[in-house]
């Protein structure tokens, strides 16, 4: 079974310098989670309840979708297949 790294879909989005400016768009959304994090009660009750980490890989994986998403829309379909084998990874079967 396969994976996406979340790291390696970081690394590719930052260096992105199609049209959408996929990086700078990225980048405001992980903005945005901080400052809903910060502010809004409701995000911080559930921060309380299910834990800083938790919270943080649910809100790492938000970003990785979005980033996917916005990676898709700039590229064609040969590129960002490219893509996702770079950031597919095997999962342990241990």
């Amino acid at each position: 079974m396969k994976t996406i790294n979340g790291d390696r879909v970081a690394e590719i989005t930052s260096s992105c310098g199609k049209k959408l400016k996929v990086k700078e768009v990225a980048g405001l959304l992980v903005n945005t989670l901080e400052e809903i994090g910060n502010k809004n009660p409701i995000a911080k009750q559930v921060m309380e309840k299910c834990g800083e980490e938790l919270c943080g890989a649910f809100f790492g994986t938000l970003t990785t979708m979005f980033s996917l998403h916005l990676l898709a829309r700039t590229h064609d379909s040969k590129d960002f297949k490219e893509i996702m084998e770079k950031i597919e990874v095997e999962l342990d079967k241990a």
